[in-house]
């Protein structure tokens, strides 16, 4: 019996048949071997297509193809100012292993077994009142946490604000915002642009402080993903804006109701988020629903509790 050259197809065919009724291949010609869609490699971790949002994508379009060419004076410089101060971090903040703060170790770990590092990123805690975790440092990247968010944050919240983190990471966040920063104090100093230098600085500005706003969208969106469940995620976020432990019942639905407010509002009344690094709060929160009960929300949440699963992690 003759049988379909496609090795993904294999079909019995009749003596004499020109094409493979299933696939359409012409039965004598050779083709290079493919495998079935389900039969192709599975990705081993998350990708940044899988959170990046949309409007991340196009802010940094262009971007991102010259941030890796350029600022590498700021780059080196930058880690070797990371060298410097290593000695601070390690002599003034805590940091996290697997006998100090098991808990959060643990959790760092199942995280970049996700993210797919290497290895796992150096975690510090710092004693501060002030409810915030950042992220820094390009050769080696580490992030800070304080004492107070801690203090606050459940242990499903807790994970989603080191997904964000661990996100920044991913996506060489830090990198990218020396570079533009770099070539705005660049463009200040330009000597034959001195009179119009701020005129030319205020759009460089605006469009990277824009970048910074969405690419925080994006790392929720990664929190998300992780955290798998959206109410700790949107408790985490309003628990850094009030710095408390315990919200009031409909605390998440009123906060929410400040974002219709805002989109009421007049562009003037709203000018003021141009110059911030971070989304306002209400939209913040809006935007991360609204990608959670997304087709796209779904299909990378499934993703996600696939490679979970895969991979035996408990989170």
């Amino acid at each position: 019996m003759l049988k379909c050259p496609n090795p993904t197809c294999g079909m019995e065919l009749k003596e004499g048949s020109e094409f493979c009724y299933f696939c359409k291949q012409p039965i004598n010609t050779k083709i290079a071997e493919v495998t079935r869609p389900s039969q192709q490699a599975e990705p081993e971790n998350i990708t940044i297509e899988d959170y990046t949002c949309p409007g991340e994508q196009n802010a940094l379009k262009y971007f991102k193809k010259v941030a890796r060419r350029m600022g590498s004076l700021d780059v080196i410089l930058f880690n070797w100012y990371m060298k410097f101060k290593k000695g601070d971090l390690i002599g003034q903040e805590v940091l996290v292993t697997e006998k100090m703060e098991p808990d959060i170790f643990k959790q760092a770990k199942n995280l970049s077994l996700l993210y797919g590092f290497g290895k796992i990123p150096l975690i510090y805690i710092k004693d501060d009142p002030y409810v915030n975790a950042y992220t820094s440092g390009i050769e080696e990247p580490f992030i800070v946490i304080t004492t107070k968010l801690l203090d606050i944050m459940k242990p499903r919240e807790r994970l989603y604000v080191l997904a964000h983190e661990f996100a920044h990471i991913k996506s060489d966040h830090v990198r990218f915002k020396l570079v533009s920063d770099g070539i705005i104090s660049e463009t200040l100093n330009l000597p034959f642009l001195s009179d119009f230098a701020k005129l030319i600085d205020i759009p460089i500005k605006l469009y990277m402080l824009k970048w910074s706003r969405l690419a925080e969208q994006s790392c929720d969106r990664a929190g998300f993903l992780i955290a798998g469940n959206v109410g700790d995620c949107c408790s985490a976020l309003l628990k850094l804006e009030l710095r408390r432990d315990k919200l009031s019942k409909g605390a998440i639905a009123a906060y929410l109701h400040q974002a219709r407010q805002l989109d009421a509002l007049s562009w003037i009344s709203k000018a003021n988020v141009l110059d911030e690094t971070h989304p306002y709060g209400p939209i913040r929160l809006r935007e991360l629903i609204r990608f959670a009960s997304s087709n796209d929300g779904f299909s990378f949440m499934t993703k996600t509790r696939h490679l979970i699963r895969k991979n035996e992690i408990e989170l």
